[in-house]
């Protein structure tokens, strides 16, 4: 399209003066509003904004690039007398050096040679567009933003929003970059970049936003799946062309019991102190379904089954079998010690709780203070009937009796443990066990023999042996029962299976001075360190 402006061409011949003068009247000014458009855009045949020609500045510079006169086409409507040469006439609308501009810039040019004693016409002037044209629709997006997103045009120095059905003018060959700002249904703000591209002028870009909505897929989360929470193993997205792309911000999990379609009622997830997804509030040996959301947007549902809240045998210390020591010769016939076992049998070859009870009455001898046990039942207790007494013993077949100037030959810290003995030299420390505990909890008191301590280990371990997670609690004098918390960290261990519980009270070290107490009599004992322990249970949260 051309819009065209004429300079009147009125001529009085008298006037000229001299042969190296001439006149010169200008033709019109021919506005070409006219657009390519880009592939990727709808049709746009001509620019909204093209000024029209008596917008124009109009320029004359001579040969040495000298503005001779400049104005609207409008004050050049009378020949001008001029030097005989060549000249150049411009025809400009907008600012040639702005990279971002609400209005366009236009331009064109043409030369004519003033000759002597005569008028000449110059050429029509045809200016176009020089600057590229962008504009955004970003309709389709609207319900997935809590409100209309804005859209950004930007470059190295500058940004620039651009409102949507409106215009703006772009400087071509420099590089741009459209961005889209707003905040997704999901609460979460977010800044995708639209395009970037170096324009190309007299071309109109309008940048159509679809919502290339992610497709999100779950893998399977039975891995992740505690008997009362359930740590998520991330989503993954791609586009519509199925290729990977980064999971959208906002992204949640939920979850509802199997038999439910109630999303509205689902648990979500949280990030916990590892930056992990998890989701608590879940109870134990029932299933669920889980699904990934961002927004509208939901993944295929996943089924997982959390674990049974294993419990510890005989937690309660209630449980406890013995058999008696070699009984004294005739007349006395007396049994002056025990070999006790913390379950209903008396055996510990199979996994349950076990003692070094084994060790300390190998020697099986009738004297308490050469054979007894250094773990054994006791009516001091917290709670019902029996507790666990652990204590340091000194024992040995050339131990004597004579307090303090005894001979002891071994010195043994009790132990309470869970696993199975077939060899008394070594024992296999292990429970078996499949349920992930986030505590363990019980009761204690310790009357060290000096300065002393306990320790408490606690530990889960995997199908091949490898510690998921261990804590180590040392315990002081203690009085009266008090109870006791250890909380594992299982840092981001949290899709492993677990295979062992490790648990081990352990009355701790004595020196020989501290536990040689026995006298003559063949029922005393050397005896250091005592810990009581009682109510054992573990923890699922």
């Amino acid at each position: 399209m051309l819009l065209i402006l004429g300079f009147a061409a009125c001529t009085d011949e008298g006037a000229l003066h001299q042969q190296e003068q001439g006149y010169l009247s200008l033709g019109s000014v021919m506005v070409d509003v006219t657009t390519e458009n880009d592939y990727m855009t709808r049709t746009l045949t001509s620019d909204p904004q093209a000024p029209s020609a008596s917008d124009f500045l109009v320029e004359l510079i001579d040969s040495y690039g000298t503005v001779i006169k400049q104005g609207k086409p409008q004050d050049f409507t009378s020949p001008l007398l001029l030097f005989v040469t060549t000249y150049t006439i411009r025809a400009s609308y907008g600012d040639a050096e702005s990279l971002i501009s609400n209005k366009p810039y236009y331009y064109g040019e043409t030369t004519v040679t003033v000759k002597a004693n005569e008028t000449t016409l110059a050429a029509p002037i045809s200016a176009s567009l020089q600057s590229a044209m962008v504009s955004a629709d970003v309709s389709a997006l609207n319900t997935h933003f809590t409100t209309t997103p804005k859209v950004y045009l930007s470059t190295s120095s500058t940004k620039v929003e651009l409102r949507l059905g409106s215009w703006l003018y772009l400087k071509p060959e420099h590089n741009y970059i459209m961005t889209l700002e707003g905040t997704n249904q999901a609460g979460i703000a977010v800044n995708p970049t639209l395009k970037s591209w170096n324009p190309v002028k007299k071309t109109a870009y309008t940048i159509t936003a679809t919502p290339d909505l992610p497709i999100l897929t779950l893998p399977n989360q039975q891995a992740g799946a505690w008997a009362k929470r359930l740590y998520i193993t991330p989503a993954t997205a791609t586009n519509s062309l199925g290729n990977p792309i980064t999971l959208p911000q906002g992204t949640v999990y939920e979850v509802i019991p199997e038999s439910s379609s109630d999303w509205s009622a689902a648990l979500t997830s949280t990030s916990d102190a590892n930056g992990l997804q998890v989701i608590t509030g879940l109870h134990s040996n029932t299933s669920y379904k889980v699904r990934a959301r961002v927004g509208t947007i939901v993944s295929s549902e996943r089924v997982i089954t959390t674990e049974n809240e294993s419990t510890i045998p005989n937690g309660n210390m209630e449980t406890w079998s013995y058999t008696d020591g070699p009984k004294d010769s005739w007349p006395n016939n007396k049994v002056y010690w025990q070999h006790w076992y913390a379950r209903n049998e008396t055996s510990e070859t199979t996994d349950g709780w076990c003692t070094r009870n084994g060790l300390t009455t190998s020697g099986n001898k009738n004297h308490a203070y050469k054979s007894n046990s250094g773990t054994e039942r006791t009516s001091t207790c917290y709670s019902g009937s029996y507790a666990a007494e652990i204590k340091t013993i000194g024992w040995g077949d050339d131990t004597t009796a004579a307090s303090p100037w005894s001979t002891i030959k071994e010195i043994t810290p009790g132990e309470l443990f869970l696993g199975h003995v077939t060899d008394i030299n070594s024992p296999f420390y292990g429970y078996p066990f499949s349920s992930r505990p986030s505590k363990l909890v019980f009761y204690y008191k310790y009357i060290p023999s000096g300065d002393h301590s306990f320790t408490v280990e606690f530990i889960v371990k995997d199908e091949n042996n490898n510690t998921m997670a261990s804590e180590l609690f040392n315990g002081t004098s203690q009085s009266e029962f008090i109870r006791k918390e250890i909380v594992l960290n299982y840092n981001k261990n949290c899709f492993t299976k677990v295979a062992t519980l490790c648990i081990n009270f352990n009355s701790g070290t004595n020196s020989k001075s501290e536990v040689d107490e026995a006298s003559v009599s063949r029922s005393s004992r050397h005896t250091g360190n005592k810990l009581y322990i009682d109510d054992i249970s573990l923890i699922y949260d």
